[in-house]
Order: structure tokens, then sequence, then C-alpha cells
């Protein structure tokens, strides 16, 4: 995996074709983030300007308190922990045992935090 310290978490990109995603590759960015106390992903497309972006993101708790606006489509499917998203004065919460995902449309302005410790989820963006 590369490294990318551009975006607003630290983040890697696979280098290779095949995006095989292997459990030990999640634990390393759980391991990492609960280590430098910072979230952490992989990216799983190559061209971060277009197309579908697929990311897997281990948000911690407390890490982001603030809104942004996203001009995209949004997907979230949660695979471990509780995440919780605010937007337009209503709140959704994922966890795998009750509501597991999540499409957001564009424009909204929205925040997401972890209830849990941590929260690894995949998050898919339309950008087209």
């Amino acid at each position: 995996m590369k490294i990318n310290k551009s975006g607003r978490s630290l983040s890697f990109f696979l280098d290779q074709k095949l995006c095989l995603v292997k459990y030990k590759m999640l634990k390393k960015i759980i391991n990492l983030s609960l280590k430098k106390k910072i979230d952490t992903r992989i990216c799983l497309h190559k061209n971060p300007k277009k197309g579908l972006q697929f990311m897997l993101i281990c948000k911690l708790k407390n890490t982001n308190k603030y809104f942004y606006k996203h001009k995209y489509l949004k997907f979230y499917y949660i695979i471990k922990g509780r995440l919780k998203i605010n937007f337009n004065k209503k709140i959704v919460y994922l966890s795998k045992n009750k509501n597991i995902c999540y499409l957001m449309d564009k424009n909204i302005l929205y925040a997401t935090n972890s209830i849990t410790n941590y929260s690894l989820y995949l998050e898919i963006i339309c950008k087209n």
C-alpha cells in the first residue's frame, strides 16, 4: 500500500491491480488509528478526481466535530462499530445489528462520528 497525506485523514492506496482486501489490512488501519489517534482509510479506487471512489475508513470516536458539504452521492456500509451521521437536523445511526447502510444525497451539510471507540465502514462516492 502507498501512503497519501493529502486528504483530511491518513490514507493508503493499493498498489496492485487486483483490489483484494484482506482482514490484516483492516487490522493495520485500525491499529494505526488507535495508536496515532487519527482517522485512516484505504482507498480502493485509482483516480481520486473522477468515477467511483471506494474507501474503507476507520473513524475514531470524537475525531470529527465539523460539518462538510459534499457535492456527490455518498453510500455508507458499516463493518464494525456504530456510526452517527448528522445532516439537516436529522441523525442516522449505522450498526451491524440494525441499520447497516445509508445512501446520502449530494449537496447536504453533514458530519460523521463514531459512537464506539472506532467504526470501520465502507464509503462509496460517485464522482461523475
